[in-house]
């Protein structure tokens, strides 16, 4: 991947939907969920991020704190469509 190309991102409606909520409940970390997407858009590998896949799924995860995470698939290699948002545990719907 060419270190100046940028991960482009989508938003599903399931994401749109779970942000507004996310936002509305933890109004704290609204910031911190933005600035998590930007880092993501130009470093993936990002250390912060703790990047997974999910066992058994094409859905992958990043961290925005120790308990939230945002729900993403790829669409190519330089796309991902975010899905949703929230706490870690969500992963267990995937």
């Amino acid at each position: 991947m060419p270190l100046n190309k940028m991960i482009e991102l989508t938003q599903a409606k399931s994401f749109i939907k779970a942000y507004r909520k996310f936002v509305k409940k933890n109004p704290q970390l609204a910031k911190d969920l933005l600035a998590v997407l930007q880092r993501f858009r130009v470093d993936i590998h990002h250390p912060s991020l703790n990047t997974e896949k999910l066992k058994h799924s094409n859905i992958w995860s990043i961290r925005i704190d120790l308990k939230n995470r945002i729900f993403f698939v790829w669409v190519d290699d330089y796309a991902v469509l975010l899905i949703d948002v929230g706490p870690h545990d969500k992963y267990r719907q995937y």
